[in-house]
């Protein structure tokens, strides 16, 4: 009778199948995976939807303009995989192989630097993140304005203005304005005459919010807001943009 992989001729065998397991018992799933599987990256596949990877992975997005895949932010990108939507512009064969080497090339990378997250919209637990240490400089103009819009949209639970970096737009990137209130890990500026709490809410002054992973593609920059007769809004003049599209709000 035929008794298993399991069996052994000899006790030292015998504990070693005990102590290790071959595995041909096991439950499906009950496996843990290794440590190597642990650390592997995933990979950028041609099946994957552009949205999908760009939510995960936002520092892919300027290799893919790169590369002429403008779709990162484009209504259909949650719905069109990275194949259809370089196919479908032109894209020849080797240059969408190309990309895709690249990108997971930047993600292995990504993922083997210490202290770096391998979530885009939170820091590694337990490791500082270097954006804490930036800030930006928000003008008195800016600040104004968004005082003047908050107490006019009257939003209770909100605390002050968040400016955040999102994957979209054009050019990769765009910036998001919006009302909110503070939150783990946000680097804090306002505009109070005497911040001797460094970066915490001053009620007494307005404050704008800035989460770590958007700080890290924004610091030094200057947010201002214009007023023309050919345009009013919030600018962005920042240095660390390889490029910015016309409109002013997105960049790479």
């Amino acid at each position: 009778m035929d008794q298993g992989c399991c069996s052994s001729t000899s006790q030292a065998s015998a504990s070693k199948t005990s102590k290790e397991g071959c595995g041909c018992h096991d439950e499906p799933g009950s496996a843990a995976p290794s440590a190597a599987a642990n650390a592997m990256p995933e990979s950028i596949t041609p099946d994957m939807t552009i949205g999908e990877v760009v939510e995960k992975h936002p520092q892919l997005a300027e290799i893919f303009t790169k590369y002429g895949l403008h779709c990162v932010g484009c209504h259909v990108s949650p719905y069109e995989t990275l194949e259809q939507g370089s196919m479908g512009h032109g894209m020849l064969q080797e240059d969408f192989d190309a990309m895709l080497e690249e990108a997971n090339a930047a993600l292995k990378k990504h993922s083997a630097s210490p202290g770096l997250s391998h979530s885009p919209h939170s820091p590694a637990q337990g490791v500082p993140h270097p954006a804490q240490h930036a800030t930006i400089t928000v003008t008195a103009s800016a600040f104004s304005k968004a005082k003047a819009l908050f107490d006019k949209a009257g939003v209770a639970e909100a605390e002050g203005l968040r400016i955040k970096v999102v994957p979209g737009g054009c050019s990769g990137f765009s910036y998001k304005f919006g009302f909110d209130k503070s939150r783990p890990g946000d680097i804090i500026i306002n505009n109070a005459a005497d911040n001797t709490a460094a970066n915490s809410i001053d009620r007494t002054a307005f404050n704008v919010f800035v989460d770590p992973q958007s700080m890290s593609m924004l610091k030094d920059s200057t947010v201002d807001y214009v007023e023309t007769l050919q345009e009013s809004g919030f600018k962005i003049k920042n240095p660390n943009a390889a490029s910015a599209c016309g409109c002013g709000s997105s960049f790479r």
